[in-house]
């Protein structure tokens, strides 16, 4: 299918042609008619009125043939128009939908990735806790260890006093 635009050019060049067409035949009838002037006045006047109320008629019809062509072809390039526009608000509305929904799932995401900052944060808070709880139980098994040591010497000592 052609481009509006070249329906238009292509409704203007066969309102050429037709013109064109209309202005030769009416030529051709007034060439017709001034050759056979051979007769009386009246006569004369008479075919050539004729004529030029056929070039008239045929000039009539070639213009009216031109407006209706442009007016068939600019009412193919609103149709077409009305197409595109129609075409363009389906696409539109189609992106807009799609925009939504993925600001939808970026919205989900955001949340999902605040929750797990959440999670690693408490579990982080949780990990340094078990370390301190951990450090403090290694201390306070050094800190037996050496009561032990210090004890199982006393007690060695006191074993060798008896």
């Amino acid at each position: 299918m052609l481009p509006p635009d070249q329906h238009l050019l292509a409704a203007i060049d066969a309102t050429a042609i037709g013109l064109a067409a209309a202005f030769g035949v009416a030529t051709a009838v007034i060439a017709a008619v001034a050759g056979t002037r051979i007769g009386r006045a009246r006569a004369e006047q008479s075919v050539a009125s004729r004529a030029n109320q056929e070039a008239r008629r045929v000039i009539d019809d070639a213009t009216a043939r031109a407006k209706e062509t442009e007016l068939t072809a600019e009412r193919a390039a609103s149709e077409r128009r009305a197409a595109v526009d129609r075409e363009v608000a389906t696409a539109l509305a189609g992106m807009q939908e799609s925009q939504e929904r993925a600001q939808r799932i970026q919205d989900t995401l955001e949340r999902k990735l605040e929750r797990i900052a959440e999670r690693e944060s408490r579990l982080d808070a949780q990990e340094q806790a078990l370390a301190a709880r951990a450090k403090d139980a290694d201390e306070r098994l050094a800190a037996l260890e050496r009561d032990r040591t210090a004890l199982q010497s006393r007690i060695s000592q006191i074993a060798g006093l008896s």
